[in-house]
């Protein structure tokens, strides 16, 4: 990385590390979520020169760069109660080893985080000032998390790294839920009533489900093919149906808004009478048909479906209740 491209990122790189103590405070309400912040390609590029210089100093086998529990034990006892700048280093960067036994401001890792930054800048031909030296050090310790999350995966056994991944995965699909619903909420007008209800809602609070396999250990040599796995709703004990309900038109919506794909060679009375005005080329591209059905149905029907849904949906809060 050059001198100059190493300057652009510097000063972009400080607005984006740590909150300031007036944005901290106790909060009277639930925390508002929003959408996932982007951050500017300065920020990004910083953080994959930190990437960068921590794989030059440790390589990818973590577990041999990990300070043992006597070391970090005597370190914190000489030196946890001195200043930052006055603290010797733990470790140098040709023998770089990382505290992943506690958290990533310990008085191991907040030595490790100096060294890692006067290496830093000189490999990247920067000035070592205390402001560029904090802002390395600040995005070493972020980095630390990923590390600490790497070295215990490393450490932990088949079922442990099996469970682990269900946990991301869960956490995902939540993520997904929230977001595709927020996005929904603020698209239509007349659903904007509800957006800051589903910000307090938040990820954490979206339904969750249970996988059919999620007990299941595959062996990864068996070659036969496995079918995907079904999911079954969890709902939250605690909400209401009516919020529910809300949430499951949501869910309506996306699926209407984002399908792109359609099937041609149907009657024309089996089309959106709208979507098929829009189209160029109707009769070559969507070929509707002229055949006369009739989509009518009775009205019991509908009765007999919304019934059976109910009862699905007071089966999966007994379910929810009894901790099935």
């Amino acid at each position: 990385m050059s001198m100059m491209l190493s300057q652009q990122v510097i000063p972009e790189v400080r607005g984006c590390i740590a909150p300031t103590s007036d944005s901290i405070g106790t909060r009277k309400h639930s925390k508002i979520s929003g959408h996932a912040v982007r951050r500017s390609h300065s920020c990004n590029d910083m953080a994959w020169l930190v990437r960068e210089h921590v794989v030059h100093l440790m390589g990818t086998n973590i577990l041999l760069y990990s300070a043992t529990t006597d070391e970090v034990n005597n370190f914190e006892e000489h030196w946890s109660e001195m200043d930052l700048w006055d603290m010797p280093e733990s470790c140098q960067p040709s023998a770089f080893l990382v505290d992943f036994h506690n958290g990533p401001k310990s008085a191991w890792n907040c030595s490790v985080a100096k060294v890692f930054a006067i290496d830093f800048c000189n490999a990247n031909e920067l000035q070592s000032n205390t402001d560029t030296i904090l802002d390395i050090m600040e995005r070493f310790h972020t980095h630390i998390k990923s590390l600490k999350k790497a070295y215990a995966a490393k450490k932990a056994s088949p079922q442990g790294r099996t469970f682990s991944n269900q946990v991301l995965c869960h956490w995902g699909r939540k993520q997904t839920r929230f977001h595709r619903r927020l996005t929904i909420f603020e698209a239509h007008p007349k659903l904007h009533l509800y957006v800051l209800l589903i910000q307090r809602l938040g990820a954490a609070r979206m339904s969750s489900d249970k996988s059919d396999k999620e007990n299941i250990v595959i062996d990864p040599s068996d070659s036969l093919r496995v079918r995907h796995p079904r999911f079954v709703v969890k709902l939250p004990r605690w909400r209401a149906s009516s919020i529910t309900q809300l949430l499951r038109a949501a869910d309506s919506l996306h699926h209407i808004h984002d399908s792109t794909r359609f099937v041609p060679g149907l009657p024309r009375c089996a089309y959106n009478a709208r979507w098929l005005a829009r189209r160029r080329n109707t009769e070559f591209v969507v070929r509707p048909t002229k055949e006369q059905w009739d989509f009518d149905v009775d009205q019991t029907v509908f009765e007999f479906i919304t019934a059976s849904l109910q009862s699905n949906s007071n089966e999966l809060e007994e379910d929810s209740d009894r901790g099935t």
